[in-house]
């Protein structure tokens, strides 16, 4: 991945398509367990609402 990249990846452990890290392939990825519950585990919205994705809205917006 190119220097400078930022790159937050959130998994739940109930969504088949995110369910597993990605630091282990790509070195500037940062893993972020997040709980989604078991109802559709895999919706944006339950993605969006996680506090660590905010966190990092407000690192980058103060940038």
């Amino acid at each position: 991945m190119p220097d400078g990249i930022d790159w937050l990846n959130l998994h739940a452990a109930g969504d088949i398509v995110a369910q597993s890290g990605l630091a282990a392939v790509a070195p500037a990825v940062r893993d972020e367990p997040v709980r989604n519950g078991i109802t559709d585990p895999h919706t944006a919205l339950r993605y969006l609402e996680k506090q660590p994705l905010a966190d990092l809205i407000v690192k980058t917006s103060a940038v």
